[in-house]
Order: C-alpha cells, then structure tokens, then sequence
C-alpha cells in the first residue's frame, strides 16, 4: 500500500552495541544498524519528494501507542536509521514533548489526506518539566528527523 502524504512549504555516542537487523523484500536484502531501545520497532522506507527529485530514507515506524509513547527517548544517535515515523489510527491533536530525549529534532505533521499541517523543532530536555509542542491543527503522520537532515520541507512524504 503507498500512502502520498503532499506537504508545500530528529549527541553522544552510545555505550550499548549497535543492533544489526536485516529486512528482507522480494527483490533484496538490506542489512541495517539499528540504535539500542528501537530493536523491536518496524524499519521501512519513505520517500521524501522535492520540487527538484526525491531522496529515500529508513525510519523506525511507531505505529502503536506503547511506541509512540517511548519514540526517541534515550536514543544517542541514529546509527542507520534517518529518523522516526509515527502513525495513528485517526486524526489527533496531541503534542510531542522531548523528555529523555538528547537529539534535537525536527517535527513534520501531516493530516490524513497527506497534506502538510506544521512543522517545528525540538530541542533536547533531560528534566521533569519539558515543553510540549503542538500542531497547528490535527495530524495523523510525525515524521521526525534531527535537526538539520533537511535544508527544506518535503513536498510529499510517500510510504509503501
């Protein structure tokens, strides 16, 4: 199933070994380092168009409650992944906040019909009393991405 997500306008090294996980398709196998605390999360491909081309990136995909609630917390670095994908059954209007979280992140929303809905960056809190940051109205797609993975916004996210 591919779902276009039109949009127009998330550091220290880990102590903990990289995990090493292997995705297997029809047509190949990929091998991919995945980063301590995110070994039981789905690892896909999404595509990010640009006016001007495309470029592919690997995302873990948080697409039930417990994974979203944990998202990148604790994470020091990506290892062989670009980012986090989270997905909800419908449209919400929750926030995100960045408790435990050390990589200063990106946030994109996107609605259920695909289209862009805001975007903001994170910054890292390691105490109790963390900002929460809002959409500016309902999402239901977060991709985030550390800050600075992208010089600009995606024209539209496709996910297979």
């Amino acid at each position: 199933m591919t779902i276009a997500l039109l949009v127009t306008g998330g550091c220290s090294e880990s102590t903990a070994p990289d995990i090493t996980t292997t995705t297997t398709t029809s047509s190949a196998t990929t091998t991919v380092l995945v980063p301590p605390g995110l070994e039981t999360f789905e690892i896909r491909q999404v595509t990010l168009v640009f006016d001007d081309g495309g470029r592919e990136l690997l995302v873990a995909v948080a697409d039930e409650a417990p994974e979203r609630s944990q998202g990148l917390m604790r994470v020091t670095e990506l290892a062989g992944l670009d980012g986090m994908l989270f997905e909800f059954d419908r449209l919400t209007e929750g926030g995100f906040w960045m408790k435990d979280t050390v990589l200063p992140l990106t946030l994109i929303h996107f609605d259920e019909t695909g289209s862009f809905v805001s975007s903001v960056d994170m910054e890292p809190c390691t105490t109790a009393d963390c900002p929460s940051y809002y959409p500016a109205g309902p999402y239901r797609f977060a991709l985030e991405v550390v800050q600075g993975t992208l010089e600009r916004l995606p024209v539209r996210l496709v996910l297979p």
